[in-house]
């Protein structure tokens, strides 16, 4: 597992053959359903930049956690 601007990135290699979704992340705070700060990923560094994207679409909002 790596941990990437306070979110958690693990590898879960599906049963399937599209590994486009096999890095998975998450927000150490993340909230369940309705919270946002959480995807799926085909390598660790397209994983991190998925996490930029989403810190920088969503500076300044409240998840409430």
């Amino acid at each position: 597992m790596a941990d990437y601007r306070g979110y958690d990135i693990t590898f879960d290699q599906k049963p399937m053959a599209d590994r486009s979704h096999d890095w998975n992340w998450e927000h150490e705070e993340y909230d369940g359903p309705g919270d946002e700060r959480c995807g799926t990923a085909e390598t660790e560094e397209q994983a991190k930049l998925d996490i930029d994207e989403q810190i920088d679409n969503t500076r300044g909002k409240s998840y409430g956690c």
